[in-house]
């Protein structure tokens, strides 16, 4: 038992160092990762719309 509980301790230790760096990381990013993120998922989108208005009209 003494072994497992080791084992636990020492991935939660593994698992919580990562997430605040990759948070930090994140942080000043986000505004440039959203305005990326928005031009890549709207310009599909907007070619999508368009094909939908287009075959509909046909």
């Amino acid at each position: 038992m003494a072994r497992r509980k080791k084992s636990k301790a020492k991935k939660r230790t593994k698992i919580t160092k990562p997430q605040p760096i990759i948070i930090i990381n994140e942080q000043p990013k986000n505004l440039r990762y959203w305005q990326q993120m928005l031009m890549v998922l709207i310009v599909p989108l907007f070619n999508w719309i368009k094909e939908l208005i287009q075959t509909h009209f046909k």
